[in-house]
């Protein structure tokens, strides 16, 4: 069987039998006999890729993820609590993704599934989702949710924040548009869903300016995000030590992300605060981009902050990927 989809849109497919799969094999949710689709596609395109599955017996559906370049396979024979249970695992270790995009993956990801797990099962998945992304709060209370057991209000649940998550980019870039209209450089740091939605709505609506974005320190995701941005419009990335140059000039305004926000504090990237001292003190507008399902009490966000993971090459060398930042350091925020 061969089909093409385009990666930037959701779309499923049935195929069947057995087939040997690349790198996607995990996320096929099957034992390693039973295996039975390889696709691929081109991150950053909007171009059909072709994908092949052999056919034969086993029935499963293959569904293109909103996400580029990725796929999820449902395979029938494996039972629903168990590849419940990987699509959370799948959450727990993506290090290649933000927050929102791992939410929307995994919502998504959940109701194509349509199970109905047992209590246990969803006890377990959301243990481990909460102890591989602690910095998440979104993620949180997603799993929040799960941990109460009621398979019949997660999949309600599920489904309402999937009408949310699916508007959210378009909520995002109409908010912030006000904010950026008149601004000829955006600057921000790491890398952020939200932030992306708002910089790529304000091209599409005609902004004419640029993006320079920090790396956020050396395990920071700032070249990821410009790369996905220069598919937009003009953007570039640099290191944290160039912030003072940057800020440098007229017509500039500061956007980060966040995991998690707080009343007084906000979780993001390490750098952070060094960024939204030096915008404040050269009088920029600095705007916090984050929808209320990252709200947290500051009690939680004490739990997440003692959570944080840090980066260690050497016993000598350590940092912090992520830091608690005071909230008084944004002049605005804009949400859903």
């Amino acid at each position: 069987l061969n089909f093409e989809f385009p990666p930037t849109l959701p779309r499923t497919f049935t195929v069947s039998r057995s087939g040997r799969v690349g790198r996607v094999r995990r996320r096929c949710l099957a034992p390693s006999r039973t295996i039975r689709s390889i696709v691929t596609s081109v991150p950053g395109t909007s171009e059909p890729v072709p994908g092949t599955a052999e056919t034969g017996s086993v029935r499963r559906n293959v569904t293109s993820s909103a996400v580029p370049g990725t796929v999820t396979c449902h395979n029938r024979a494996v039972k629903t609590g168990d590849e419940v249970l990987v699509l959370f695992e799948a959450a727990a270790t993506d290090r290649d993704r933000g927050a929102s995009e791992i939410e929307e993956r995994l919502v998504r990801d959940l109701l194509a599934l349509g199970a109905r797990p047992r209590p246990e099962t969803l006890r377990s998945a959301a243990e481990s989702l909460v102890a591989g992304q602690p910095a998440m709060a979104n993620l949180r209370s997603l799993a929040e949710v799960a941990a109460e057991g009621n398979a019949e209000a997660f999949a309600q649940w599920l489904g309402q924040r999937s009408r949310v998550v699916d508007v959210l980019p378009e909520l995002f870039a109409a908010a912030a548009w006000p904010l950026i209209e008149k601004r000829r450089e955006i600057v921000t740091i790491s890398r952020s869903t939200a932030v992306a939605a708002v910089i790529e709505g304000a091209w599409r609506h005609g902004w004419q300016g640029s993006v320079t974005v920090l790396d956020g320190t050396t395990t920071g995701r700032g070249p990821e995000q410009a790369r996905r941005l220069l598919l937009s419009g003009e953007a570039r990335s640099v290191p944290d030590a160039a912030a003072p140059d940057v800020l440098g000039g007229p017509g500039k305004v500061v956007l980060v992300g966040a995991d998690a926000v707080a009343t007084e504090r906000f979780v993001n990237s390490a750098g952070t605060t060094m960024l939204l001292e030096l915008a404040r003190a050269r009088g920029v507008e600095r705007v916090l981009v984050a929808d209320s399902g990252k709200d947290v009490s500051e009690r939680v966000l004490d739990e997440i902050v003692a959570a944080l993971p840090h980066h260690r090459e050497s016993p000598e060398r350590e940092w912090t990927v992520f830091e608690a930042v005071p909230r008084n350091l944004v002049s605005a925020r804009v949400k859903e």
